[in-house]
């Protein structure tokens, strides 16, 4: 289990640093879906 959180840490630190500024609002519905919680 510690395993996947950290693999899941790795992923969106990866996500925030690599994030396309014109895939901006597709990449913000990927948060939410995937991390489940909403950015507004």
């Amino acid at each position: 289990m510690a395993e996947q959180t950290s693999v899941k840490q790795q992923v969106v630190k990866d996500f925030t640093l690599e994030i396309p500024v014109k895939d901006i609002e597709q990449s913000a519905k990927w948060y939410v879906d995937y991390l489940g919680f909403e950015l507004v």
